[in-house]
C-alpha cells in the first residue's frame, strides 16, 4: 500500500514540476520578446533636422537635381529637395535589387526602409564594402554606417558617410593632389592645383583647394640625370622580332617550294632569308634618353606583394624584386635614392643598393625575348610540315633505304605482281586498296607490306620516278632529302633555342644570387 501511495506520489510531483518548467519558460518567452525587439531597433537610429545644408553643399549636389543622367538606374530622378534640413541616420546598409530594373543587376542601397543615392561616388566609402562588394568579415556582425542625408520624395542623398562628407568627395581633393604630386615628378616644380570658374567664385572652395595645393611633398628632388650605360643595360633592346621571324619562314617556304621545282634561284633566296633573319635579330631597338631624379625621402610604407615603397601619401617608386630582403617597412629619416623619371622605378637605395654597381660586378642579365619567338616558330613549323608534307614516313623510308630494310620493285598492277617472283603475305588488293592493316602511305610511298622469307621490307609503288638507288636519295634533285633536310633544320632551331632559353635563364638565377650574396655581405659588414 505504502508503495503504490508513494508512486501516486511520485507522479503528482513530476507533473508539477513539468507544469511549472514550461509555466517558467513561456514567462521568459515574453520577457525577452521586448528586449529583442529592443535590440532589433537599437541597429536603427535617425536624428532629425541636426543643420541645415550649407551652401558649398547646395552646388554641389546641384548638377545631380539638374541632370537626370546622373542618377543611376534604379533611382528616379528627382529635380528638388523636400527641404534643406539635414537628418543623421545610423544603421546597416544593404544592396538591394530592383526588380523592375531596366538594367541587369541594378540595385538600391537601403538603410532600415531609407533608399540611400550616393553621389560622387562616395558608396565606396560604406563601412563593410571593398568598393561595391562587401567585404568578408571573419564574425556575423555587420558593421554600423552614420550618414548625414537630406531627402527627396524618392530617396535620401547622401552628404556624408563615416568621415567621408561631399566636400571631399565633390572637390576630389585627393586625386588632383595625385595629380599635383606626379607633375612635380616630372618637372620637379610644384604648380598649384587649378580652379575652376565655381570653385573660384566660392570661398570655402577657394580655401579648402588653395590649403590643400600648398602643402609640400614629403619628399625632395635634388636634381635630374640622364640614365648611364649601365642602368640601361638592364632593359631589354631586342626589337619586335617580326621582320626576323618574317624572314625565317619565307625561307622555310623556299626549301619547301624547292621539294617540287629544283632551283638554284630558291636554294640562294632561302640563304639570304637565313643570312637576313640572323641580322634582323641583332638589330637594336632605338631607346630614347631616359632621365632619373635623385631624390631623398621618408619610407612610409612597404609593400612586399607589389615591390613598392611608399614615399607621399598617394606616391609609390617601385624597386627589384631581389631588393625586398633588404628594405624597411619605414623609415624616420630621409633615404638617399634614384628611380626612373617615367617608370618611378628604383635603380639605387642608400649606400648599397645600386643597379650600375650590379651591371659592373656581374654583367647585365641575359635576355630570352628573341630565342622564346625562334622555338615556337620552328615548333609550329615542323609540326605543320610533320602533318601537311608527311615529313616522318620520308625520314622513315630514307632509314630503310640507308639500311638495306627496303626492297624497291616498280609493279604497274595486280597482273604484275602475280608474273613477279615475288610473294606478298597479304592481299594484293589489300595493297592498292590502302586498306589493309599492315599499309602505310606517304606522297611516293603507296604501299609496304612485310616479307617473311627474308624478313625485309616489301614497298610496292607505281610511280617509276622514284625508282632509284642510294646514290640517288643524295642527289640535288631528291624531293625526299629536301624535305627530310628542312624537317630536321626546324626541329634543330627549335631545340637549338629552347636550349638556350634554359642556359640564359639558369645564368641570370646563378646571377641574382651572387649580387644577393654580395649585398647580405655588405649589410652583414655594416651592422659590425
Amino acid at each position: 500500500m505504502l508503495y503504490i501511495l508513494a508512486i501516486i506520489v511520485f507522479v503528482v510531483l513530476s507533473s508539477a514540476l513539468v507544469r511549472a518548467f514550461i509555466l517558467s519558460q513561456r514567462i521568459m518567452d515574453s520577457l525577452d520578446k521586448p528586449k529583442k525587439k529592443r535590440i532589433q531597433n537599437v541597429t536603427f537610429t535617425r536624428q532629425e533636422s541636426i543643420r541645415q545644408l550649407t551652401e558649398e553643399e547646395d552646388i554641389l549636389l546641384q548638377p545631380y537635381l539638374n541632370n537626370k543622367d546622373l542618377i543611376t538606374c534604379p533611382y528616379q530622378w528627382e529635380s528638388s529637395l523636400i527641404s534643406s534640413d539635414v537628418t543623421t541616420i545610423k544603421g546597416y546598409i544593404k544592396r538591394e535589387h530592383a526588380n523592375n530594373a531596366k538594367i541587369k543587376d541594378a540595385f538600391y542601397y537601403k538603410m532600415d526602409d531609407i533608399s540611400l543615392f550616393f553621389p560622387y561616388s562616395m558608396d565606396h566609402h560604406i563601412a563593410g564594402f571593398d568598393g561595391l562588394v562587401r567585404k568578408n568579415t571573419h564574425t556575423n556582425i555587420e558593421p554600423i554606417n552614420t550618414a548625414e542625408v537630406v531627402f527627396t520624395k524618392s530617396y535620401a542623398i547622401v552628404v556624408k558617410i563615416n568621415n567621408y562628407d561631399l566636400l571631399q568627395a565633390g572637390l576630389n581633393l585627393s586625386c588632383r593632389k595625385e595629380n599635383q604630386i606626379k607633375e612635380y615628378w616630372q618637372t620637379g616644380k610644384l604648380k598649384p592645383i587649378p580652379l575652376s570658374r565655381a570653385e573660384s567664385a566660392n570661398e570655402t572652395f577657394t580655401q579648402l583647394i588653395t590649403e590643400e595645393s600648398a602643402k609640400v611633398p614629403t619628399f625632395e628632388i635634388l636634381n635630374k640625370r640622364e640614365k648611364n650605360q649601365f642602368e640601361t643595360a638592364i632593359e631589354d633592346q631586342s626589337n619586335s622580332g617580326k621582320l626576323m621571324i618574317g624572314l625565317f619562314v619565307f625561307g622555310m617556304m623556299g626549301l619547301l617550294v624547292l621539294e617540287h621545282f629544283q632551283s638554284l634561284v630558291l636554294v640562294a633566296f632561302s640563304i639570304i632569308c637565313f643570312i637576313l633573319s640572323m641580322i634582323a635579330s641583332y638589330i637594336k631597338r632605338e631607346i630614347p634618353s631616359e632621365y632619373v631624379n635623385h631624390i631623398k625621402a621618408q619610407i612610409r610604407d612597404n609593400c612586399p606583394v607589389n615591390h613598392q615603397l611608399s614615399i607621399e601619401s598617394n606616391f609609390n617608386v617601385f624597386y627589384p624584386k631581389h631588393w625586398k630582403m633588404f628594405l624597411p617597412n619605414n623609415s624616420d629619416v630621409s633615404i638617399d635614392m634614384q628611380a626612373e623619371l617615367k617608370t618611378a622605378q628604383l635603380i639605387s637605395y642608400g649606400d648599397y643598393l645600386s643597379i650600375s654597381e650590379e651591371v659592373k660586378n656581374y654583367g647585365a642579365p641575359k635576355f630570352i625575348y628573341h630565342n622564346v619567338l625562334l622555338a615556337i616558330t620552328g615548333l609550329i613549323l615542323a609540326v605543320l610540315m610533320f602533318f601537311l608534307t608527311n615529313a616522318g614516313e620520308k625520314l622513315d623510308f630514307t632509314y630503310q633505304i640507308l639500311n638495306d630494310l627496303i626492297t624497291i620493285r616498280n609493279i604497274d598492277d595486280k597482273n604484275s605482281i602475280n608474273k613477279s617472283s615475288i610473294k606478298p603475305q597479304t592481299d594484293y588488293n589489300a595493297i592498292f586498296s590502302g586498306n589493309s592493316s599492315n599499309l602505310k602511305k606517304a606522297d611516293i610511298v603507296k604501299s609496304v607490306n612485310y616479307h617473311n622469307e627474308k624478313n625485309s621490307k616489301l614497298l610496292v609503288t607505281t610511280q617509276t620516278i622514284y625508282n632509284f638507288e642510294k646514290n640517288q636519295l643524295f642527289s640535288f634533285s631528291s624531293p625526299i632529302l629536301i624535305n627530310n633536310c628542312v624537317f630536321l633544320f626546324v626541329i634543330l632551331i627549335s631545340l637549338i633555342n629552347s636550349i638556350l632559353i634554359i642556359w640564359k635563364k639558369g645564368s641570370n638565377h646563378l646571377r641574382l644570387e651572387k649580387i644577393i650574396s654580395n649585398y647580405k655581405d655588405k649589410f652583414i659588414q655594416d651592422t659590425n
